[in-house]
């Protein structure tokens, strides 16, 4: 034995060993490196650790059966006594180990010194840093820059108080056309200027959804502005023929019927931009918003200067809103980023799309196959909206989807907050605002959140619906409960909120007034996933475990795109081993959002997904301990849960 020792050290195999691990460690550092830089699949570092796995035996054996002499390379069997270099080749292996090891302890300095959460810049800023540089760059003016002194020496945003005055629902625009084929270009000029006008930071603009209510009304403006809560109405029209487009609007206080602006546009298809342009600075003037002239203009430009960009971006809102499938509108944002690759808002609205996929936490489809690819897809988009919209609020804004998907969840709670000093009307940012901090366990912080988005509401039933679940997310069954009850009295038969209104009632221990919603729920046209756990909650809360074993087996024998439905049912049951298999599939390293998104959730445990683990670690994200849940279903007469 001694001599095979003395033998291996002769021949600098323990020398070899060791430069070929301290090699192979950078280069795996460096392979995990560029697959989050350049956006390389999730396999690409898993390959190259393998590759160097199986070249270190193969390193070893050409390490025992060649040697190097002053000719070259021979094979050891060959060389002659006093021809082999190998003590002067061992001490330059010496040297280079040394070298490495210098080099991989200096690299674990780094990694221990930098906060682990975030991504390296090559601009050498912290993630911190490079927030509050965006955010300098988008100041607009001195007052907006007072406000922002402000807001910096108290760093959490807040709404400011509302002014009902500026506030402004812009209805859908007629068309006019003579052969009737220009609906999806005034829904989508309509939802623009919108839009725009929301980017203006005190201006309470309603939703889409809610101002689309009332398309093809007759109803009188006085009373469509009752309904919606606003001060002030924009209605228009569009002409197009050929290349003539004729664009009417004028802006009314709805409580005297009084103009306070109107203008005709009769140009050319050229000039679409120029005019929604134009309308939005001038509505946003009338208004007498406190944004000088220049910023108001640079807030509100369409973000492209293409014509044919623009229409395929309008023609992809209007879809967006109308009945047809997600893919419609998708492929009109995507000619529009084809054809202006600087206009950002279509390359945000696109990757839309695939994020869409890369959510298992609601009854969608999702092919766990395809999750590489919606990935690439996604980064692909969404780091294009991000390069083009420098300098803008909204690059704020799309980072903070970004690394919400990449669960570099205290990043995405900076660009929030930084964005909603921006823009505080914002409703849709506080509400990812709420779920991110739920997501980080800082419930306080995302019931703060919620109650600022809350304000924001009005009697919007999809804000209603953020607003019901984010509140259960955050711990604060009460609140759900009572935003519930206020949504239910504006629109008593909308089965979604319904569905989330049972669910509230329940967490809140109002098990009979939970009871008192479920005929009209049994009864609606909804999902038969959604209808079916309907019944099995009610069943468990009523402690009828019998009735929802029945119920659950016909969840269980639904398709693969119903985890959820699935997941929720076992844990009603109590069967946690169930639970677990149900959602085994989703455990991958790339992207964590494909479990993050059941953090919510206070009965999930992560502890049984390895992956996943691993990256709330990273994140730092101490989980409280599981919840059960109140009404689940009791306990079988066995005594198995």
């Amino acid at each position: 034995m001694g001599g095979l020792f003395q033998e291996l050290r002769r021949r600098n195999i323990f020398r070899v060993a060791g430069v070929y691990a301290v090699a192979g460690w950078i280069l795996a550092q460096v392979s995990a490196t560029l697959e989050n830089a350049l956006n390389m699949p999730p396999w690409f570092d898993t390959m190259v650790v393998s590759l160097l796995l199986i070249g270190f035996p193969i390193a070893m054996i050409l390490a025992w059966a060649f040697e190097m002499t002053p000719t070259g390379v021979k094979r050891t069997e060959g060389v002659s006594e006093g021809e082999s270099i190998a003590p002067k080749t061992g001490r330059k292996l010496d040297y280079v180990i040394i070298a490495g090891l210098t080099l991989v302890a200096a690299l674990v300095v780094w990694q221990g010194l930098r906060n682990p959460s975030f991504e390296a810049r090559p601009d050498g800023l912290t993630p911190q840093d490079e927030v509050g540089k965006i955010a300098d760059n988008i100041v607009p003016h001195p007052e907006a820059r007072a406000q922002r002194a402000s807001k910096d020496a108290n760093p959490n945003p807040t709404v400011p108080a509302l002014d009902k005055s500026k506030s402004i629902a812009v209805l859908p625009f007629a068309d006019f056309s003579s052969a009737q084929d220009q609906e999806w270009f005034a829904d989508g000029l309509t939802e623009e200027i919108l839009n725009a006008l929301a980017r203006t930071p005190d201006l309470l603009v309603t939703s889409r959804t809610s101002s689309f209510k009332f398309k093809n009304t007759e109803e009188e403006i006085p009373a469509i502005a009752r309904k919606l809560g606003v001060a002030h109405v924009l209605e228009g029209s569009v002409r197009r023929g050929g290349d003539r487009l004729r664009v009417t609007a004028q802006l009314i206080r709805a409580a005297d019927g009084f103009h306070l602006w109107s203008e005709n546009y009769d140009s050319t298809s050229n000039d679409v931009i120029a005019i929604q342009e134009d309308m939005a600075v001038n509505i946003a003037t009338a208004l007498k918003t406190v944004m000088d002239p220049v910023a108001l203009a640079k807030m509100t430009r369409a973000g492209t200067r293409s014509v044919p960009a623009y229409e395929a971006y309008l023609q992809g809102l209007a879809l967006a809103g109308g009945d047809l499938t997600f893919k419609d509108s998708y492929d009109a944002f995507e000619q529009a980023r084809t054809l202006d690759p600087g206009f950002a808002d279509a390359h945000f609205r696109a990757s839309n799309y695939w994020a869409s996929n890369l959510s298992p936490s609601g009854t969608d489809a999702q092919n766990i196959d395809e999750v590489d690819k919606n990935t690439r897809e996604y980064m692909a988009r969404i780091d294009a909206a991000i390069r083009a919209s420098d300098g803008q609020a909204q690059q704020l804004r799309y980072r903070a989807d970004k690394v919400r998907l990449q669960f570099r969840l205290a990043e995405a709670v900076q660009y929030l907050e930084r964005y909603l000093q921006t823009a505080p009307l914002d409703f849709e940012a506080w509400s990812d605002l709420s779920d991110t901090n739920a997501w980080l366990a800082r419930y306080d912080a995302a019931r703060i959140a919620n109650s600022e988005a809350e304000k924001l509401a009005g009697d919007n039933t999809f804000r209603a619906l953020s607003v019901i679940f984010n509140y259960i997310w955050a711990r604060d069954f009460q609140a759900a409960a009572k935003a519930s009850r206020r949504a239910l009295s504006l629109d008593p038969d909308n089965l979604n909120l319904l569905y989330q209104a049972h669910r509230a009632l329940l967490w809140a221990g109002e098990t009979d007034e939970a009871r008192a919603l479920t005929a009209r729920l049994y009864e609606g046209q909804m999902r038969a996933s959604g209808k079916l756990l309907v019944r099995v909650r009610q069943a468990c809360a009523d402690g009828d475990r019998a009735n929802a074993e029945t119920f659950a087996e016909e969840i269980y024998q639904l398709g693969d795109d119903e985890a959820g439905p699935k997941w929720l049912a076992h844990q009603l049951l109590g069967d946690k081993e169930g639970a677990v298999k149900e959602l085994a599939r989703f455990d991958r390293v790339s992207p964590p959002i494909l479990l993050g998104a059941w953090l919510y959730y206070p009965y999930f445990d992560p502890e049984p997904y390895p992956n996943f683990r691993d990256i709330l670690a990273r994140e730092n994200i101490v989980r409280p301990p599981v919840e059960a849940i109140p009404f689940a279903c009791p306990a079988e007469e066995n005594g198995n849960e």
